[in-house]
């Protein structure tokens, strides 16, 4: 892998927001400096642009070096999205999604740092079509290909709210649709697909082939997009199509994120050797139980998803404290995950040390958000729930912290290499 160590930038990066994540929780039981909604929003992006999006650009150009491509360019776009997220951390802190004094104007400083990220991402788009041209589809590549799409459609949103907020047209339900349609496609789209895609290195190929993962695949990213646009339209206009477009995209999503799971399962039990040569070996030990834990996770917002979409339950699931509830568990649990599973089985096991206490920890931590939840009995409820919230949202990044410490970079090149596999006839 080209670029590795930029995946010490990204855990720096973890810490950082992580930290940032802590410090909001604390701020809801003591006075402490700052806006809460700007250190949400710093907290969010610098997990959206410099912890998760950098290694996903060096896993995909890792990818395509197997199958005998030759991206270029991916390690140099990883590191300028990483320092792109850093350079914005700092105006969503100080101002949110508002307008900062600077150079005498008032300007939406955040959303053009946004927006400058928005540049690397269609940079790596364009580094990513170049080299994946001419690559021979399989239903991995194909959910590759679905994810980069969705991560140029969330920049609609953030080329908009730059353009409304320079030009001093901003209004509240434009800028929160226009946030939603971004996190969204975003995190779902871009993260979601990505994640399947990495786990599907080690599902059974033919499988996938046999069953259309990258069809369902391509589904799913389209549901999702049919499904910001009735958001879209919903929050700003209100109307009553709109809500059903949204719930109809979300339930197509929410059935296309259960079959993938399904699909991608299953481990394969045997190597196999790309055309460069490499041999992928099965996950094993606590690398193979990321993986499988990652997919628990979004068979579960499946689940969350098919609820959010079905008449009836759409007012319970999409409440604020359940959606914080699940969007950790999507995030912060199956996302970064996935991202550390799949780090792990490209670099060896030094990549992340303490990966099955890194789970534990998030594991902790998303369940002390239960008792905020209506899931949660009234009458176990107390005076401790905010404060249980708030330390245990210290375990992540300290462990985290323990990992960027001990990072091996070089344990990938000092591994020996399997025995090759026989090549079978038409491999």
């Amino acid at each position: 892998m080209k670029g590795r160590w930029i995946w010490g930038v990204a855990l720096a990066s973890f810490v950082l927001a992580a930290s940032t994540g802590a410090y909001y929780r604390f701020s809801l039981i003591t006075p402490l400096a700052g806006v809460l909604d700007n250190i949400r929003h710093a907290h969010s992006h610098l997990m959206f642009f410099s912890w998760v999006t950098p290694p996903l650009i060096l896993l995909l150009g890792a990818d395509l070096a197997r199958r005998g491509a030759k991206p270029r360019g991916f390690a140099a776009v990883a590191l300028l999205a990483a320092i792109g997220g850093l350079v914005s951390y700092v105006p969503f802190l100080q101002g949110g999604y508002q307008l900062t004094p600077f150079a005498g104007r008032l300007l939406p400083i955040s959303m053009i740092a946004s927006a400058l990220n928005g540049v690397v991402w269609y940079v790596f788009a364009a580094l990513y079509v170049w080299a994946a041209w001419g690559v021979r589809r399989d239903a991995r590549l194909r959910l590759f290909d679905a994810s980069v799409a969705l991560l140029v459609a969330s920049t609609v949103s953030v080329v908009a709210l730059a353009y409304l907020g320079a030009t001093g047209q901003m209004q509240r339900p434009v800028m929160l649709a226009l946030v939603d349609w971004f996190l969204t496609l975003f995190a779902d789209g871009w993260f979601g697909l990505a994640v399947l895609g990495l786990a599907a290195l080690h599902a059974d190929p033919a499988r996938l082939a046999r069953l259309r993962a990258g069809t369902l695949g391509w589904l799913l990213g389209a549901a999702m997009l049919v499904r910001s646009v009735g958001r879209y339209y919903e929050d700003t206009l209100g109307a009553s199509w709109a809500t059903a477009l949204a719930g109809a995209g979300g339930a197509v999503a929410a059935l296309a994120w259960l079959g993938l799971v399904f699909l991608v399962w299953r481990v394969t039990s045997s190597a196999t050797a790309s055309p460069d040569g490499t041999v992928v070996t099965p996950p094993t030990g606590v690398t193979r139980a990321l993986r499988q834990l990652t997919l628990a996770l979004l068979l579960v917002k499946g689940l969350v998803e098919l609820g959010a979409a079905t008449p009836g339950l759409t007012e319970f699931v999409t409440q604020s404290s359940l959606r914080i509830f699940f969007l950790h568990a999507f995030l912060l649990g199956a996302i970064s995950f996935g991202v550390i599973y799949s780090m792990r089985a490209q670099l060896g096991e030094g990549a992340f040390h303490g990966a099955g206490l890194f789970a534990l920890a998030v594991g902790v931590m998303v369940a002390a958000l239960a008792p905020l939840t209506p899931l949660w009995p009234r009458g176990l409820g107390g005076l401790w729930v905010l404060p249980l919230a708030a330390y245990t949202s210290l375990l992540p990044p300290a462990v985290a912290a323990y990992a960027l410490f001990r990072l091996e970079l070089g344990s990938a090149r000092t591994a020996a290499s399997p025995t090759p596999p026989a090549a079978t006839p038409g491999q």
